[in-house]
C-alpha cells in the first residue's frame, strides 16, 4: 500500500509538472507582451521609457508598483491621438486611453535620488510587465560607471542594468545603487516655473529652473533636447542675458540639441543656480512637450 501511495504521488507530481510546462509554453507564444525598456538619469531624476506591444488590444494599462507610488513623479503614455497621464491608487499605476490598442509608449519619471555625507543613493521601482500579461522584456537602464548596486531581475554591470527575459504579469524590479559623492557629477532640477503665452500664430514658454548640485564634481553645462517645431529664443540668469558664445545648437531632422555653458559652475553638493530659458513654438507644429537631457563637461 505504501508503494502504491508513492506511485500515486509521483504520477500527480508529473501531471502538475506537465500542465505547468504546457501553460508556460502557451503563455510565451500566444499571450506574451513585448517591452523594450531604456532608462537613464536625467535632470536629477531617473527616466524610464517603455515601448510596449501587447497580445490583444486594450484601453487600460495597469502596473504593480507596490508601496513605491510616491516615487513616481510623472507617468505619461503617448498615443497617436496625444498623451495621457497615469494615476496611482492602491499600489497600482493605471493608464487609460480613449480607444483600444496594442501598442503603447510609456514614460515614467522617478524621484529615486537621495544623498548623505558620503554617497549618492538610488532606489528605483521599475515596473517590467503590465498586470494580466506574461511579458518578454529586453533593454537597459544606464546609471553610469560610478554606480554599483543590485537588481532582482536584471544584470547589473558597469553601471548598466540589462534585461533579457520572460517574466510573469505584474513584475516589479527594485534597483538599489550608490556611488561616492567624490565620483558623481550630477545636478538636479529642484524647481521649475513655467509661464505660457498664447497668440494666434505661436506659443512662448518662459521657464525658470533652479538647479542644485548633488555631487562633488563640478557641473558646468545644461543641455536641452528640443523636439521639431521648437526654437530657443534666449537664455538668462536674473537680469543677465547669456551671450551667444555660451550657447551651442546642433540640429537634426527631428530635434535640436542645445548646450548651455553655465556662467558659474556648480562646485559643491547643495550649491544652486537659476537659469531662465525662453522657447518658441509655431502653432502649426504638432504639439509635444520638450524633454531635457544633461551633459557634464
Amino acid at each position: 500500500m505504501r508503494v502504491e501511495g508513492n506511485m500515486r504521488s509521483l504520477v500527480a507530481v508529473l501531471i502538475v509538472t506537465l500542465l505547468a510546462a504546457a501553460y508556460t509554453a502557451y503563455a510565451e507564444t500566444s499571450y506574451t507582451a513585448y517591452v523594450r525598456l531604456t532608462g537613464r538619469i536625467e535632470n536629477g531624476y531617473v527616466v524610464l521609457f517603455l515601448n510596449m506591444s501587447l497580445p490583444a488590444p486594450t484601453s487600460t494599462l495597469e502596473f504593480n508598483i507596490s508601496r513605491h507610488g510616491d516615487r513616481i513623479v510623472l507617468a505619461w503614455a503617448e498615443t497617436d491621438r496625444g498623451g495621457v497621464l497615469g494615476r496611482i491608487s492602491d499600489e497600482i499605476l493605471r493608464i487609460d486611453v480613449d480607444h483600444r490598442r496594442t501598442s503603447f509608449y510609456v514614460i515614467l519619471v522617478i524621484d529615486a535620488i537621495s544623498t548623505n555625507s558620503t554617497h549618492v543613493n538610488l532606489e528605483i521601482p521599475v515596473p517590467l510587465s503590465p498586470l494580466g500579461s506574461v511579458c518578454r522584456i529586453e533593454g537597459s537602464i544606464t546609471l553610469g560607471a560610478t554606480f554599483s548596486g543590485e537588481t532582482s531581475y536584471g544584470n547589473f554591470s558597469g553601471g548598466v542594468i540589462r534585461y533579457n527575459m520572460t517574466i510573469p504579469p505584474g513584475s516589479l524590479d527594485m534597483v538599489r545603487a550608490s556611488a561616492l559623492l567624490s565620483n558623481v557629477q550630477l545636478a538636479r532640477i529642484t524647481y521649475l516655473n513655467r509661464t505660457i503665452y498664447l497668440s494666434p500664430d505661436r506659443v512662448i514658454f518662459l521657464d525658470t529652473y533652479t538647479l542644485k548640485s548633488e555631487g562633488l564634481l563640478p557641473v558646468s553645462t545644461f543641455m536641452l533636447t528640443l523636439p521639431a517645431g521648437y526654437e530657443l529664443e534666449g537664455v538668462g540668469s536674473g537680469l543677465f542675458s547669456y551671450p551667444e558664445r555660451y550657447i551651442s545648437k546642433h540640429s537634426s531632422d527631428n530635434s535640436t540639441l542645445v548646450v548651455i555653458y553655465l556662467l558659474t559652475s556648480l562646485q559643491a553638493p547643495g550649491q544652486e543656480a537659476k537659469l531662465d530659458v525662453k522657447l518658441l513654438r509655431q502653432r502649426s507644429a504638432r504639439f509635444s512637450t520638450p524633454s531635457w537631457d544633461w551633459e557634464f563637461l
